[in-house]
């Protein structure tokens, strides 16, 4: 989503390295192409995905009343069976 882009870019800098090129799996939104770009560095990536983010008085979910699954409301799963 652009902050581990930046983030590695970071560390290669403090080794004294100047990034030519990134890779990643995929690229979540626009934000890691256009610091790759303000790098004058290609990114590529397996899979570029949207990742649009709204405010909850945005959200075409919210306002259309869709409901989300509350992971903390899934069953806790059986513990693990001990073998002797």
């Amino acid at each position: 989503a652009g902050s581990a882009v930046r983030g590695t870019c970071a560390d290669i800098r403090t080794h004294g390295a100047r990034p030519v090129a990134f890779g990643a799996l995929f690229v979540f939104g626009g934000a890691a192409d256009r610091f790759a770009a303000s790098e004058h560095a290609p990114l590529e990536a397996i899979a570029r995905v949207n990742y649009d983010l709204w405010l909850p008085a945005d959200c075409p979910h919210c306002r259309a009343g869709l409901a989300f699954e509350n992971v903390s409301d899934a069953p806790a799963p059986p513990p693990p069976s001990r073998v002797a």
